[in-house]
C-alpha cells in the first residue's frame, strides 16, 4: 500500500479535508500481516527496482494524476493492473484510463486490464503414460505465471488417429491466444511460459535439449499465436500425416513467414526414446507410419 496520507489536492474529493487518514487506514486493515505499507508518494515508490504481479490505483482523480500513475506503474506490473472510481462521477478517471490503456474490463466501478495473454495447453495422450502425464501437468501448475490465464485440455487419442488429428481436437475446444503443444514425455520448466512469452514471433519453439545436426528436433514442442493458424492453412499441424513430420513441416511453414524461431531460455525436460527412455507403445503406435509420414513430409515440404 503506497499514500502519502495527506489528502487529495483536487477539491472534488473529500478526503483534502481530512485529519487521521493514516490512522484510519490502520485501523482498518492494520491487522493483516502481510500488509507492507510504504508512507510516500507514488512516484516516489515507483522508483524502486521491485515488479509486481497487480497493481491496483486509487490515488490522484485528476486527469494528469491518473495518466501519470498509470505510465509509472505499468513497466513495473507483470499480469494486472487496475484501479478505482471508473465512473461518471470521476469522468478525468474514466478519461483517464481509456487515453493510456485503451480498452478496459469493468466490474463495478473497478477497471482492470490482464497484461499478458491466455495460454491453453493441448496435451494428446494414449492414456498409457499415468505418471509422465501426471508429471507434464504438475509442472503446468508450478508455472511461475498466473493460472487464471492458463487452460489445460488433455485429449485422449482413442480411437488410435494420430497426434495431428488430437491437437486439432483441442485447439477447437480451447480460446487461449497462445497455444503449447504439450506431451505425457515432457516437464515444464517453472519460467519456460514466461520466458517464452517474451519472444515476439508467431511460432516459438522450447528448449527441449541439443539440437540435431539438421535441426530435425528444433520444433518439438512449441508455443504458437492463434492468430497465426489463417496464415498456414488453418491448422497446427497437417491432419495427413499421422505423427512424424508434423512439427517438420509446422516450423517451415511459420520460418516462410519469418514467424519462427526458437527460444534457449525456456527449457523443457523432455524424456523421448532418442534421449534414454523406453521405445513404449505410446512411441510404437506414434512412429508406426513412419515412412508413410516421412514420404509425406518431403512432399509438403517441395509444395511450400
Amino acid at each position: 500500500a503506497i499514500d502519502h496520507f495527506e489528502g487529495s489536492s483536487d477539491p472534488k474529493d473529500g478526503t483534502h479535508s481530512q485529519e487521521g487518514l493514516y490512522e484510519d487506514f490502520i485501523k482498518n486493515v492494520g491487522h493483516f500481516d502481510n500488509l507492507k505499507v510504504k508512507k510516500m508518494a507514488g512516484t516516489e515508490a515507483s522508483k524502486d527496482d521491485e515488479q509486481y504481479e497487480m497493481v491496483f490505483i486509487d490515488a490522484g482523480h485528476t486527469y494528469d494524476e491518473v495518466v501519470r500513475d498509470i505510465n509509472e506503474w505499468l513497466p513495473k506490473t507483470k499480469y494486472l493492473i487496475c484501479g478505482h472510481d471508473y465512473d461518471d462521477a470521476w469522468p478525468e478517471v474514466k478519461r483517464a484510463v481509456n487515453d493510456t490503456l485503451g480498452q478496459v474490463e469493468v466490474s463495478g466501478v473497478i477497471w482492470y486490464k490482464v497484461l499478458q495473454p491466455k495460454v491453453s495447453f493441448i496435451l494428446p495422450t494414449m492414456a498409457t503414460r499415468p505418471e509422465g502425464l501426471k508429471k507434464c501437468l504438475d509442472s503446468i501448475k508450478s508455472l511461475d505465471f498466473p493460472q487464471f490465464l492458463i487452460e489445460t485440455r488433455v485429449v485422449q487419442d482413442k480411437p488410435r488417429q494420430g497426434v495431428a488429428k488430437r491437437v486439432e481436437q483441442g485447439v477447437g475446444e480451447t480460446s487461449g491466444d497462445y497455444i503449447v503443444f504439450a506431451s505425457d514425455d515432457i516437464e515444464f520448466d517453472r519460467s519456460s511460459l514466461r520466458e517464452i512469452l517474451k519472444v515476439k514471433k508467431g511460432l516459438v519453439s522450447f528448449n527441449t535439449g541439443e539440437l540435431s545436426p539438421d535441426e530435425g528436433n528444433i520444433n518439438e514442442h512449441f508455443i504458437i499465436r492463434r492468430d497465426l493458424l489463417p496464415k498456414i492453412g488453418g491448422q497446427i499441424f497437417d491432419t495427413d500425416f499421422h505423427h512424424v513430420g508434423v512439427d517438420n513441416l509446422l516450423w517451415a511453414k511459420c520460418k516462410k513467414l519469418g514467424e519462427a524461431v526458437r527460444c534457449e531460455t525456456a527449457k523443457i525436460i523432455h524424456h523421448h526414446f532418442t534421449k534414454g527412455a523406453v521405445m513404449d507403445s505410446t512411441y510404437e503406435a506414434g512412429w508406426s507410419k513412419v515412412n508413410e509420414d516421412r514420404e509425406l513430409l518431403k512432399k509438403k515440404l517441395a509444395e511450400i
